[in-house]
């Protein structure tokens, strides 16, 4: 039972390190479509990201080496359980700096953005979701992060990984949430467009009309 406790502990480490790097990057490229094109933000913060997720990838090993000293299988409650408390405060460290550089940047790109920058062709309201949207998962995560940091700094064994299941859950619905919309507006766009097109030769034969009326 002590093979599959490591088993498992390995497993949702590394789902968990995954499913964030994933999230992260999903995020990221809908950010990056309110950039201008070739803009130097969008290379400097892939490679921040690739950058910060190797960290985090290999401090979430040695978290995982320093749970797994600790721990062993309690026959009497049928669970896997921890001798002591392992210190895994820079489990959640390394995604806090990544999250606190990507929130700075959202936010002066909202607040600074020069006008001169915006292509015609940008929707000012898709361009408002994606900076709401992308505010409101760097927000979560950063709190969450930042709750994971105090539980596993203060809190007993009991309570260490409470917070956990709060971030993924936070993930995977701010994203969804994103992605969606983002999709949802951008259909709405397409429709939009479509209808302006197919309006305009009825505009046209309407002023041809009127011009050999007038003649």
């Amino acid at each position: 039972m002590y093979c599959r406790c490591k088993a498992w502990m390995s497993i949702a480490l590394y789902a968990g390190w995954l499913s964030i790097f994933i999230s992260n990057f999903l995020v990221l490229m809908r950010l990056w479509t309110l950039l201008p094109r070739n803009h130097r933000l969008i290379p400097w913060t892939l490679v921040f990201l690739f950058a910060t997720q190797l960290i985090s990838f290999g401090t979430t090993t040695w978290a995982l080496v320093l749970m797994l000293r600790v721990m062993f299988w309690d026959s009497k409650l049928e669970l896997c359980s921890l001798y002591s408390k392992p210190q895994v405060v820079e489990l959640w460290v390394v995604g806090l700096a990544f999250e606190v550089l990507v929130f700075l940047v959202v936010c002066w790109n909202a607040l600074s953005r020069p006008r001169s920058l915006q292509s015609p062709e940008e929707d000012p309201a898709m361009r408002r979701l994606l900076f709401r949207d992308g505010f409101l998962y760097f927000s979560i995560l950063f709190v969450l992060r930042i709750a994971n940091t105090i539980i596993s700094s203060v809190a007993p064994i009991s309570l260490l990984f409470v917070a956990v299941f709060f971030i993924w859950a936070g993930t995977s619905v701010t994203t969804s949430r994103l992605i969606i919309n983002a999709r949802r507006a951008a259909g709405s766009n397409a429709r939009q467009r479509t209808d302006e097109l197919q309006r305009l030769p009825t505009r046209e034969s309407a002023v041809v009309t009127l011009y050999k009326d007038s003649g």
